[in-house]
Protein backbone atom coordinates (compact mmCIF):
# COMPACT_ATOMS: atom_id res chain seq x y z
CA UNK A 1 0.00 0.00 0.00
CA UNK A 2 2.82 2.35 0.93
CA UNK A 3 4.61 1.64 -2.36
CA UNK A 4 1.42 2.38 -4.27
CA UNK A 5 1.16 5.83 -2.66
CA UNK A 6 4.81 6.56 -3.51
CA UNK A 7 4.22 5.53 -7.11
CA UNK A 8 1.17 7.77 -7.35
CA UNK A 9 3.13 10.74 -5.94
CA UNK A 10 6.01 10.11 -8.35
CA UNK A 11 3.55 9.88 -11.23
CA UNK A 12 1.96 13.21 -10.26
CA UNK A 13 5.39 14.85 -9.96
CA UNK A 14 6.32 13.48 -13.39
CA UNK A 15 3.12 14.89 -14.88
CA UNK A 16 3.87 18.30 -13.35
CA UNK A 17 7.41 18.26 -14.75
CA UNK A 18 6.17 17.29 -18.24
CA UNK A 19 3.54 20.06 -18.18
CA UNK A 20 6.17 22.59 -17.05
CA UNK A 21 8.55 21.56 -19.83
CA UNK A 22 5.80 21.81 -22.44
CA UNK A 23 4.86 25.26 -21.11
CA UNK A 24 8.47 26.48 -21.25
CA UNK A 25 8.97 25.14 -24.77
CA UNK A 26 5.79 26.93 -25.82
CA UNK A 27 7.02 30.22 -24.35
CA UNK A 28 10.39 29.75 -26.01
CA UNK A 29 8.74 29.10 -29.37
CA UNK A 30 6.59 32.20 -28.92
CA UNK A 31 9.72 34.28 -28.34
CA UNK A 32 11.38 32.77 -31.41
CA UNK A 33 8.26 33.51 -33.44
CA UNK A 34 8.22 37.12 -32.23
CA UNK A 35 11.89 37.55 -33.12
CA UNK A 36 11.28 36.00 -36.54
CA UNK A 37 8.36 38.36 -37.08
CA UNK A 38 10.53 41.33 -36.10
CA UNK A 39 13.26 40.21 -38.47
CA UNK A 40 10.80 39.88 -41.35
CA UNK A 41 8.94 43.15 -40.69
CA UNK A 42 12.08 45.23 -40.13
CA UNK A 43 14.40 43.51 -42.60
CA UNK A 44 16.84 42.59 -39.84
CA UNK A 45 19.42 39.93 -40.65
CA UNK A 46 20.33 38.57 -37.19
CA UNK A 47 23.63 36.97 -38.15
CA UNK A 48 24.52 39.46 -40.86
CA UNK A 49 24.70 42.78 -39.01
CA UNK A 50 26.93 45.09 -41.01
CA UNK A 51 30.16 45.84 -39.23
CA UNK A 52 31.59 49.33 -39.11
CA UNK A 53 34.49 49.62 -41.54
CA UNK A 54 37.88 49.54 -39.81
CA UNK A 55 39.21 52.72 -41.37
CA UNK A 56 41.29 55.23 -39.46
CA UNK A 57 41.12 58.95 -40.23
CA UNK A 58 44.19 61.06 -39.51
CA UNK A 59 43.99 64.86 -39.06
CA UNK A 60 47.10 65.75 -41.10
CA UNK A 61 49.33 64.34 -43.80
CA UNK A 62 52.13 64.02 -41.24
CA UNK A 63 50.25 61.76 -38.82
CA UNK A 64 51.17 58.09 -38.73
CA UNK A 65 49.21 55.75 -40.97
CA UNK A 66 48.48 52.12 -40.22
CA UNK A 67 46.38 49.84 -42.38
CA UNK A 68 43.23 51.37 -43.88
CA UNK A 69 43.76 55.10 -43.25
CA UNK A 70 42.23 58.26 -44.75
CA UNK A 71 42.93 61.95 -44.64
CA UNK A 72 40.97 64.92 -45.95
CA UNK A 73 41.84 68.60 -45.62
CA UNK A 74 38.48 69.71 -44.16
CA UNK A 75 39.55 69.22 -40.53
CA UNK A 76 42.77 71.14 -41.15
CA UNK A 77 40.78 74.03 -42.66
CA UNK A 78 38.44 74.19 -39.65
CA UNK A 79 41.37 74.00 -37.20
CA UNK A 80 43.33 76.75 -38.97
CA UNK A 81 40.34 79.09 -39.15
CA UNK A 82 39.64 78.61 -35.44
CA UNK A 83 43.32 79.01 -34.53
CA UNK A 84 43.78 82.17 -36.60
CA UNK A 85 40.47 83.93 -35.95
CA UNK A 86 39.40 82.84 -32.45
CA UNK A 87 42.49 81.70 -30.54
CA UNK A 88 44.79 84.01 -32.56
CA UNK A 89 47.87 81.92 -31.77
CA UNK A 90 49.02 78.32 -31.96
CA UNK A 91 47.02 75.90 -29.83
CA UNK A 92 49.22 74.43 -27.09
CA UNK A 93 48.30 71.52 -24.86
CA UNK A 94 50.38 70.42 -21.88
CA UNK A 95 51.92 68.07 -22.71
CA UNK A 96 51.73 68.97 -26.37
CA UNK A 97 50.42 66.34 -28.80
CA UNK A 98 52.23 65.50 -32.02
CA UNK A 99 48.99 65.81 -34.01
CA UNK A 100 48.44 69.31 -32.59
CA UNK A 101 51.96 70.31 -33.65
CA UNK A 102 51.13 69.03 -37.11
CA UNK A 103 47.79 70.85 -37.22
CA UNK A 104 49.37 74.12 -36.09
CA UNK A 105 51.72 74.12 -39.08
CA UNK A 106 48.66 74.46 -41.35
CA UNK A 107 50.57 72.78 -44.17
CA UNK A 108 47.36 72.21 -46.12
CA UNK A 109 45.55 75.52 -46.63
CA UNK A 110 43.05 77.28 -48.88
CA UNK A 111 45.74 77.97 -51.50
CA UNK A 112 45.62 74.27 -52.38
CA UNK A 113 41.94 74.05 -53.32
CA UNK A 114 39.53 76.16 -55.36
CA UNK A 115 37.29 78.47 -53.36
CA UNK A 116 34.36 76.95 -55.26
CA UNK A 117 34.90 73.65 -53.47
CA UNK A 118 35.07 74.54 -49.79
CA UNK A 119 33.23 76.48 -47.10
CA UNK A 120 34.68 77.59 -43.75
CA UNK A 121 33.06 79.32 -40.79
CA UNK A 122 34.04 79.97 -37.16
CA UNK A 123 32.20 81.95 -34.51
CA UNK A 124 30.29 82.02 -31.25
CA UNK A 125 28.17 78.86 -31.04
CA UNK A 126 24.56 79.97 -31.37
CA UNK A 127 21.47 78.84 -33.22
CA UNK A 128 22.05 81.77 -35.53
CA UNK A 129 25.48 80.46 -36.51
CA UNK A 130 24.05 77.00 -37.18
CA UNK A 131 21.38 78.49 -39.42
CA UNK A 132 23.97 80.60 -41.23
CA UNK A 133 26.09 77.52 -41.99
CA UNK A 134 23.07 75.51 -43.14
CA UNK A 135 21.94 78.28 -45.48
CA UNK A 136 25.44 78.73 -46.90
CA UNK A 137 25.80 75.00 -47.65
CA UNK A 138 22.40 74.96 -49.34
CA UNK A 139 23.24 77.98 -51.47
CA UNK A 140 26.79 76.97 -52.40
CA UNK A 141 26.52 73.19 -52.77
CA UNK A 142 22.74 72.54 -52.67
CA UNK A 143 23.61 70.39 -49.67
CA UNK A 144 21.63 69.65 -46.51
CA UNK A 145 23.87 68.69 -43.58
CA UNK A 146 23.00 66.35 -40.71
CA UNK A 147 26.53 66.78 -39.41
CA UNK A 148 25.73 69.91 -37.40
CA UNK A 149 23.08 68.05 -35.40
CA UNK A 150 25.79 65.90 -33.82
CA UNK A 151 26.84 68.90 -31.72
CA UNK A 152 25.03 70.48 -28.78
CA UNK A 153 23.80 73.99 -29.65
CA UNK A 154 22.59 74.84 -26.12
CA UNK A 155 23.18 78.58 -25.73
CA UNK A 156 22.87 78.39 -21.93
CA UNK A 157 26.16 76.57 -21.51
CA UNK A 158 28.64 79.44 -21.16
CA UNK A 159 30.76 80.98 -23.90
CA UNK A 160 31.25 78.43 -26.66
CA UNK A 161 32.71 78.59 -30.15
CA UNK A 162 32.22 76.47 -33.23
CA UNK A 163 34.64 75.91 -36.11
CA UNK A 164 33.36 74.29 -39.29
CA UNK A 165 34.66 73.40 -42.74
CA UNK A 166 33.25 71.49 -45.67
CA UNK A 167 35.13 70.23 -48.70
CA UNK A 168 32.91 69.21 -51.62
CA UNK A 169 34.63 67.88 -54.74
CA UNK A 170 33.21 65.89 -57.63
CA UNK A 171 35.20 64.89 -60.69
CA UNK A 172 34.55 62.97 -63.89
CA UNK A 173 36.77 61.32 -66.43
CA UNK A 174 36.38 62.62 -69.96
CA UNK A 175 35.71 59.07 -71.03
CA UNK A 176 34.64 56.26 -68.76
CA UNK A 177 37.02 53.37 -68.20
CA UNK A 178 35.89 49.78 -68.64
CA UNK A 179 34.38 47.40 -66.10
CA UNK A 180 36.78 44.51 -65.59
CA UNK A 181 36.23 40.99 -64.33
CA UNK A 182 36.02 40.44 -60.60
CA UNK A 183 39.20 39.19 -58.98
CA UNK A 184 41.16 38.85 -55.78
CA UNK A 185 42.77 41.61 -53.75
CA UNK A 186 45.95 40.89 -51.78
CA UNK A 187 45.34 37.22 -52.50
CA UNK A 188 42.06 37.20 -50.60
CA UNK A 189 38.85 36.04 -52.26
CA UNK A 190 37.76 36.68 -55.83
CA UNK A 191 34.86 39.12 -55.36
CA UNK A 192 36.69 42.45 -55.69
CA UNK A 193 35.24 44.59 -58.49
CA UNK A 194 37.60 46.53 -60.73
CA UNK A 195 37.62 49.12 -63.49
CA UNK A 196 40.39 50.03 -65.92
CA UNK A 197 41.70 48.91 -69.29
CA UNK A 198 42.45 45.66 -71.01
CA UNK A 199 45.18 45.55 -73.62
CA UNK A 200 44.32 47.20 -76.97
CA UNK A 201 41.04 48.59 -75.64
CA UNK A 202 39.37 52.02 -75.13
CA UNK A 203 41.92 54.44 -76.58
CA UNK A 204 39.94 57.44 -75.36
CA UNK A 205 40.17 56.38 -71.72
CA UNK A 206 43.77 55.25 -72.21
CA UNK A 207 44.80 58.79 -73.15
CA UNK A 208 43.67 59.96 -69.66
CA UNK A 209 46.39 57.88 -68.00
CA UNK A 210 49.88 59.21 -67.33
CA UNK A 211 52.60 56.96 -65.97
CA UNK A 212 54.43 58.87 -63.24
CA UNK A 213 57.04 56.16 -62.75
CA UNK A 214 57.48 52.42 -62.86
CA UNK A 215 60.35 50.79 -60.99
CA UNK A 216 58.78 47.36 -60.63
CA UNK A 217 55.33 45.85 -60.11
CA UNK A 218 55.42 46.78 -56.40
CA UNK A 219 56.81 50.30 -56.84
CA UNK A 220 54.85 52.35 -59.36
CA UNK A 221 52.48 55.32 -59.78
CA UNK A 222 50.00 56.60 -62.35
CA UNK A 223 47.92 59.75 -62.74
CA UNK A 224 44.34 59.87 -64.06
CA UNK A 225 43.18 63.15 -65.61
CA UNK A 226 39.60 64.45 -65.22
CA UNK A 227 37.31 66.95 -66.93
CA UNK A 228 37.55 69.36 -64.02
CA UNK A 229 41.36 69.35 -63.98
CA UNK A 230 41.60 67.26 -60.81
CA UNK A 231 44.27 64.58 -60.93
CA UNK A 232 43.84 61.16 -59.32
CA UNK A 233 47.21 59.68 -58.36
CA UNK A 234 47.38 55.96 -57.60
CA UNK A 235 50.61 54.47 -56.33
CA UNK A 236 52.04 51.29 -54.91
CA UNK A 237 55.17 51.68 -52.86
CA UNK A 238 57.13 50.40 -49.89
CA UNK A 239 55.79 51.00 -46.38
CA UNK A 240 56.17 54.57 -45.10
CA UNK A 241 54.96 56.13 -41.87
CA UNK A 242 52.78 58.97 -43.21
CA UNK A 243 51.11 60.31 -46.34
CA UNK A 244 53.59 63.15 -46.69
CA UNK A 245 56.50 60.75 -47.05
CA UNK A 246 54.65 58.76 -49.70
CA UNK A 247 53.68 61.89 -51.62
CA UNK A 248 57.24 63.25 -51.52
CA UNK A 249 58.52 59.95 -52.90
CA UNK A 250 55.98 60.05 -55.75
CA UNK A 251 56.95 63.63 -56.60
CA UNK A 252 60.68 62.85 -56.60
CA UNK A 253 60.36 59.59 -58.53
CA UNK A 254 58.11 61.22 -61.13
CA UNK A 255 60.53 64.07 -61.72
CA UNK A 256 63.43 61.67 -62.17
CA UNK A 257 61.65 59.00 -64.23
CA UNK A 258 63.06 58.62 -67.74
CA UNK A 259 60.75 55.86 -68.96
CA UNK A 260 57.66 56.04 -71.16
CA UNK A 261 55.00 58.15 -69.43
CA UNK A 262 52.21 56.96 -71.70
CA UNK A 263 50.24 53.79 -71.09
CA UNK A 264 50.94 51.75 -74.21
CA UNK A 265 48.29 49.79 -76.09
CA UNK A 266 49.46 46.43 -74.78
CA UNK A 267 49.60 47.54 -71.12
CA UNK A 268 46.67 46.93 -68.80
CA UNK A 269 45.24 49.02 -65.97
CA UNK A 270 43.30 47.54 -63.06
CA UNK A 271 41.91 49.68 -60.20
CA UNK A 272 39.44 48.55 -57.50
CA UNK A 273 36.13 50.37 -57.24
CA UNK A 274 36.17 52.33 -53.99
CA UNK A 275 33.31 53.61 -51.86
CA UNK A 276 33.39 54.60 -48.19
CA UNK A 277 31.33 56.90 -45.97
CA UNK A 278 32.71 57.09 -42.43
CA UNK A 279 33.48 59.45 -39.57
CA UNK A 280 36.10 59.99 -36.87
CA UNK A 281 35.86 61.70 -33.51
CA UNK A 282 39.29 62.99 -32.51
CA UNK A 283 38.97 62.17 -28.82
CA UNK A 284 42.68 62.84 -28.24
CA UNK A 285 41.97 66.53 -28.84
CA UNK A 286 39.01 66.76 -26.46
CA UNK A 287 38.86 68.01 -22.86
CA UNK A 288 42.40 69.36 -22.80
CA UNK A 289 43.09 72.90 -21.63
CA UNK A 290 44.72 75.57 -23.80
CA UNK A 291 44.70 79.38 -23.90
CA UNK A 292 43.84 81.99 -26.47
CA UNK A 293 45.99 85.06 -27.08
CA UNK A 294 44.25 86.92 -24.22
CA UNK A 295 44.90 84.14 -21.70
CA UNK A 296 41.32 82.82 -21.68
CA UNK A 297 41.26 79.11 -20.93
CA UNK A 298 39.52 76.88 -23.46
CA UNK A 299 38.86 73.22 -24.17
CA UNK A 300 37.53 71.32 -27.18
CA UNK A 301 34.26 69.60 -26.27
CA UNK A 302 33.96 67.65 -29.51
CA UNK A 303 36.10 67.29 -32.63
CA UNK A 304 34.53 65.38 -35.51
CA UNK A 305 35.14 64.71 -39.19
CA UNK A 306 33.17 62.79 -41.81
CA UNK A 307 34.51 61.61 -45.17
CA UNK A 308 32.42 60.30 -48.07
CA UNK A 309 34.70 59.08 -50.87
CA UNK A 310 34.07 57.10 -54.03
CA UNK A 311 36.02 56.21 -57.16
CA UNK A 312 34.79 54.20 -60.15
CA UNK A 313 35.08 54.04 -63.94
CA UNK A 314 33.26 57.38 -64.45
CA UNK A 315 34.99 59.48 -61.77
CA UNK A 316 34.53 60.09 -58.08
CA UNK A 317 33.79 62.44 -55.23
CA UNK A 318 35.14 63.63 -51.89
CA UNK A 319 32.59 65.17 -49.52
CA UNK A 320 33.92 65.89 -46.07
CA UNK A 321 32.68 67.91 -43.11
CA UNK A 322 34.68 68.82 -40.01
CA UNK A 323 33.69 70.62 -36.85
CA UNK A 324 34.86 71.52 -33.36
CA UNK A 325 32.80 72.81 -30.46
CA UNK A 326 34.99 74.70 -28.00
CA UNK A 327 34.17 76.00 -24.52
CA UNK A 328 35.82 79.00 -22.91
CA UNK A 329 36.61 78.93 -19.18
CA UNK A 330 35.02 75.52 -19.00
CA UNK A 331 37.60 73.45 -17.13
CA UNK A 332 38.49 74.89 -13.77
CA UNK A 333 35.85 75.44 -11.11
CA UNK A 334 36.11 78.59 -8.96
CA UNK A 335 38.60 78.01 -6.15
CA UNK A 336 36.08 78.93 -3.40
CA UNK A 337 33.69 76.11 -4.37
CA UNK A 338 34.80 72.74 -3.05
CA UNK A 339 33.26 69.33 -3.49
CA UNK A 340 32.49 67.33 -0.35
CA UNK A 341 30.26 64.70 -1.92
CA UNK A 342 31.23 61.28 -0.56
CA UNK A 343 29.47 59.46 -3.34
CA UNK A 344 32.09 56.81 -4.05
CA UNK A 345 34.45 54.68 -1.98
CA UNK A 346 35.33 56.44 1.28
CA UNK A 347 36.71 55.82 4.79
CA UNK A 348 35.27 56.56 8.26
CA UNK A 349 37.28 56.89 11.49
CA UNK A 350 35.90 57.48 14.99
CA UNK A 351 38.10 58.59 17.86
CA UNK A 352 37.88 60.23 21.29
CA UNK A 353 38.87 63.83 21.60
CA UNK A 354 42.60 64.37 22.14
CA UNK A 355 43.42 60.71 21.52
CA UNK A 356 46.13 59.80 19.01
CA UNK A 357 44.36 56.80 17.53
CA UNK A 358 40.77 56.11 16.51
CA UNK A 359 38.81 53.33 18.01
CA UNK A 360 36.79 52.61 14.94
CA UNK A 361 37.55 52.52 11.21
CA UNK A 362 35.44 51.72 8.19
CA UNK A 363 36.06 51.61 4.46
CA UNK A 364 32.87 51.81 2.38
CA UNK A 365 33.00 50.58 -1.21
CA UNK A 366 29.54 49.03 -1.67
CA UNK A 367 26.81 51.10 -0.05
CA UNK A 368 24.20 48.35 -0.43
CA UNK A 369 25.77 46.54 2.55
CA UNK A 370 24.99 49.52 4.76
CA UNK A 371 21.49 50.56 3.68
Amino acid sequence: MENKKVNIILFIVLIIIVVAIVFLIGKYNEEIAEKAKDIIENNIAPALVAEEPEINIVPTLDDKINGNTMWCGSFQLAWTDFKDNIVKQDIEFSPQLEMVKNLNTSEFNTDMISSDDYYIKSGVMTGGLKEEIENALKEKFDYTSDFLNQFSWDENNGIRYFAYAMLNKKFEFNQAFDDLNKGSFAGQGTDTTYFGLNANMNEGARSQVQVLYYNNENDKAILLQTKQGDEVIIAMTNKMKNFNQIYEKITTESQNYQGNKALTDVEELKIPNLSIDTEKEFTDLENKEFEDVDGNKMKIDKALQTIDFSLDKTGGQVISEAGMSVQQNGIEEPEDIRNFNFDKEFVVFVREKDKTLPYFALNVSDIEDFQ
